[in-house]
């Protein structure tokens, strides 16, 4: 994830602070889809490290509990179009 470009990095972010449910799929550029998935996957990492610790909950339910992918396209689109002379 270190290689996202600006405005990829602030979509991403925005997985973070989204928090209605939307079941549509968001259309993404290939490295931001990667950094999605990978930002998943720490998600889950954490539950499975907060499970494991003793807390009663599910690594998956955790994952998607906390991240929600709703607005990183349009997110992604807006910050580059502001971002673009």
């Amino acid at each position: 994830m270190a290689d996202l470009s600006p405005e990829e990095a602030v979509a991403l972010l925005s997985a973070l602070v989204f928090q209605e449910k939307s079941d549509a799929e968001p259309v993404l550029p290939p490295a931001l889809a990667a950094a999605t998935e990978q930002l998943a996957a720490i998600a889950h990492q954490a539950g499975v490290a907060q499970a494991e610790a003793g807390l009663p909950l599910h690594p998956e339910e955790f994952a998607r509990s906390v991240l929600k992918f709703g607005l990183v396209e349009v997110r992604h689109r807006g910050t580059r179009a502001r971002l673009t002379p």
